[in-house]
């Protein structure tokens, strides 16, 4: 027995160093943590006894060996760039800004996105004109953009363009299709809202995130950098929607 296990410790040092390293991701190109693994031929087996941390737990299917194409890795160097670029919330500084407008847009700017929704859906009928009842659909239809009832924020900013076809309305609406994950639709949005105004760097913003989802890293990039030099400061963590 121990000249059994004299025999069997070189040879399984030997196989640990022999091992290439080789970068373990995910199906959709996320790297993956956790769990001890070892390569078997182009997939990835894992050990019984390791245990599956929650990210991989979801996964049924056996996980690829990371891609190292230009696409992939200028992906990742845009996401890398929208985090270090984000500033966060800061709370003290908007409260300085809410001292004119309504409550609404108080709320807005405070990022109490459904106080803001409640109030415009309460004050929705107190404008009798086209033009004020499409700027408080679309203001309606951004706050609800940033919840969960993002079909709901697609049907006032619809309503809103209908009244009156305005950039804001057709870049909320882009940017409830991009967190909605509708991605084709965000972009055929956003577009159209630069051509009426070019000049809305937060579009160019939401357009590069839209075309990074996309698998279009090139397009995001020019769109990123045209954001960047427009001064454009993301403050709402929307870079985490390219995750």
């Amino acid at each position: 027995m121990q000249l059994a296990l004299k025999l069997l410790v070189p040879l399984v040092s030997m196989t640990i160093q022999l091992t290439p390293l080789i970068p373990v991701v995910d199906h959709r190109g996320d790297p993956l943590k956790g769990s001890a693994t070892y390569i078997k031929g182009d997939t990835i087996r894992r050990h019984r006894s390791t245990r599956l941390n929650a990210h991989s737990r979801r996964f049924r299917y056996p996980l690829r060996v990371a891609q190292s194409s230009p696409e992939v890795k200028l992906s990742r160097a845009l996401t890398a760039r929208l985090a270090r670029q984000s500033v966060p919330f800061d709370l003290k500084a908007v409260a300085k800004m809410c001292r004119c407008g309504d409550e609404g847009s108080k709320f807005i700017k405070k990022h109490k996105w459904r106080l803001a929704a409640n109030y415009y859906r309460h004050h929705l009928n107190d404008r009798k004109d086209a033009e004020s009842r499409a700027e408080i659909h679309n203001e309606l239809a951004w706050s609800l953009a940033h919840t969960r009832h993002l079909d709901e924020s697609i049907q006032y900013a619809t309503k809103s363009i209908n009244l009156k076809k305005e950039y804001q309305a057709v870049g909320t609406r882009g940017y409830a299709y991009l967190r909605k994950g509708e991605y084709g639709k965000a972009i055929a949005d956003l577009k159209d809202a630069l051509k009426l105004n070019p000049d809305d760097f937060e579009d160019h913003y939401y357009l590069a995130l839209a075309y990074l989802k996309s698998g279009k890293p090139h397009d995001a990039e020019k769109e990123l950098n045209i954001a960047t030099q427009g001064g454009y400061v993301d403050k709402s963590n929307d870079w985490k929607i390219a995750l």
